[in-house]
This record gives structure tokens, sequence and C-alpha cells, in this order.
């Protein structure tokens, strides 16, 4: 994997980031969750406003379901790049040639994603909402670590990739890629649950249409 030169590697030690980043990401992680829940808890007892199996339920449904499934599986394309890596190397191939982030890029797609398998807009903007403010200061902070960490070489690969939106053109690859199994099982096993969002939204809507969950509000 064409991650840095050797050489230029080789002046660098294994460095983690400060404890009290790592707090601030256990608290971001839990902000995410609460906010998430609030969310969550909207759209059990909401509605769209679309007529079901119309042609804007399927397309606004349809688009979810697809945008969860790219989630999940850009998930796992960019932890084969970076499991065992992560604050060690400074990997710039493969999704990581198209954007700085493409870990957070990839999930929050599956938030939006979320919210359309819902059928309603409202809930999509909303759950990007959450997203981007449970972790845009967290993606900053992460980047200056890794600036402070890896200088010039950190410095030319912001000049050439965007920070959150891929450039999709741009993407290079590489004959061959070394990850640690652990946590790139433990993203598989993260993407699988992102697939199961999709059946718990249409369970919900099963439950609505059978009025056994009542439904206070209707959303666009």
């Amino acid at each position: 994997m064409r991650v840095m030169s050797d050489a230029r590697a080789s002046e660098f030690t294994t460095v983690l980031p400060p404890q009290a980043q790592t707090g601030r990401i256990h608290l971001r992680l839990f902000a995410a969750k609460v906010l998430a829940l609030v969310v969550v808890a909207g759209a059990l007892v909401s509605n769209h406003i679309y007529a079901a199996e119309g042609f804007a339920d399927f397309l606004i449904e349809s688009v979810g379901l697809m945008l969860l499934v790219v989630g999940a599986l850009g998930r796992v394309w960019s932890a084969a790049f970076i499991s065992g890596k992560k604050s060690k190397v400074l990997v710039c191939v493969g999704p990581y040639s198209m954007t700085r982030n493409p870990l957070y890029f990839f999930s929050f797609l599956s938030w939006v994603g979320a919210g359309l398998s819902f059928g309603a807009l409202t809930l999509a903007a909303a759950f990007a909402a959450v997203f981007l403010l449970t972790h845009l200061h967290t993606i900053t902070q992460e980047e200056q670590f890794l600036q402070k960490k890896f200088g010039t070489a950190w410095d030319d690969y912001v000049r050439t990739v965007p920070r959150f939106f891929p450039r999709i053109h741009s993407v290079r690859g590489t004959p061959n890629a070394t990850f640690e199994a652990l946590p790139f099982t433990r993203v598989i096993g993260e993407s699988a649950l992102i697939m199961l969002v999709f059946v718990g939204t249409q369970l919900v809507e099963y439950l609505h249409a059978q009025e056994i969950i009542p439904v206070f509000v209707s959303l666009p």
C-alpha cells in the first residue's frame, strides 16, 4: 500500500491522540447517541405525508436504502485501508485519496439514509443535522492532531484531498492492502447493523398501519 515513503514513515513514532481528545470523542459519541435517540423517538410517533405505496414514498425509501447500502459498504472499504494504521501512518490511497475522512462521510450517508428510510425528508434532514453537530468538531480536532504528527506530508495531502465530500475522479488504488483483523471485523459487524435499519423502519411503518404505534404528526 502506498501510504508514505519508507524513509518518510520511519521519521515518525507511534503517537496516540491525547487523552483529553479521546475524552471528547467519547463525549461526541454519547451526544450522538442521545440526539439520535431523540430523533428516532420522534420518528416512531410520526409518519410521512406521502401516499402509502405511492411513487414519492417508493422513491424516497429507495434512495434511503441505497444510501444505507453505500454507507455500509463504504465503511468496510475504508476500514480495509485504515484498520491498525489510524494515528500511526498517513494513509492516502483508496477512499482516503477521495476524502480525508471517508469513514465519517460514509457514516453520514448512513444517517441520511436512515431518515429517508422512514419516508420523510424532514427526518433525513434531522439525522443529517445531528450527525454534523456531533462530528464536525471532532473531525477538526483529529485533523489538527494529524497535522502536528505528520507535518508537511499532511499539508501536501490537505492541498489535494477534500476534507469531507469526496472528489470521486481523484481516487487512487493500490495493488495490495494489509489491515488488522480485529478492528476490521468490528467495522463489518457495525456495517451489518446499518443494513438492519431499513428493516426496522419498515417494521415501524407496518406498526403504524396496524395502529399499534400511534401517529401524532405527519412530516414531509
